[in-house]
């Protein structure tokens, strides 16, 4: 079996340990041996320790979930169906890691925004970048730019909610009944009765 290097695996390992339990709960140690990485090696990729590692995993998520969002959009998929797509991916993410996986850039966020500047910059250019997306793929639909400012802020909100309801419910309903709420929300203002 081949593994990938080691900076890749101790991004992929801080990733995991981000969703499943967030940035205070993991160590050193248990990153490193979840990424079977030597000892030293944090140091050696992440001279800036564990913030850094964990600044490049909130990176690395802001990349996947962007190009997740990009292939959905490029799909051919409208606004609607692109975000409702989305949440189904996040309902699945649930159901097979049995709740353990929430947004592993909300987890950082609600630990380490108002203390920790490097993660908090990280947060911002993910949550500003998904917004971005959304009051794009809004807009190009016909929505005035601030409304659909506006929608995003809602959507991701709503969506971050309901993440965060379905850990601890553990159960997807809360997720089912967002997306559906953002769903009739949305085809009433591109489909007005």
């Amino acid at each position: 079996m081949t593994l990938a290097p080691t900076r890749t695996r101790m991004i992929s390992a801080m990733t995991t340990l981000l969703q499943e339990q967030g940035y205070n709960a993991s160590g050193v140690s248990e990153i490193l041996e979840a990424s079977h990485a030597p000892k030293g090696s944090l140091y050696h990729h992440f001279p800036g320790g564990k913030v850094q590692l964990a600044a490049a995993a909130v990176d690395e998520s802001r990349q996947r979930i962007m190009h997740t969002l990009q292939t959905l959009k490029n799909s051919g998929r409208d606004p609607v169906r692109t975000i409702e797509t989305f949440v189904n991916l996040y309902i699945r993410q649930m159901q097979t890691s049995d709740f353990a996986h929430g947004c592993p850039v909300a987890t950082v966020t609600l630990e380490t925004a108002a203390s920790v500047d490097l993660l908090q910059t990280g947060a911002r250019q993910f949550f500003d970048e998904l917004a971005g997306f959304i009051t794009t793929i809004l807009s190009e639909r016909g929505l005035e730019h601030a409304t659909a400012a506006t929608q995003a802020v809602i959507i991701i909100s709503i969506i971050e909610g309901a993440l965060i309801l379905s850990r601890a419910q553990r159960s997807t309903q809360p997720l089912v009944t967002a997306r559906d709420f953002i769903t009739t929300q949305l085809r009433g203002l591109f489909e007005p009765v």
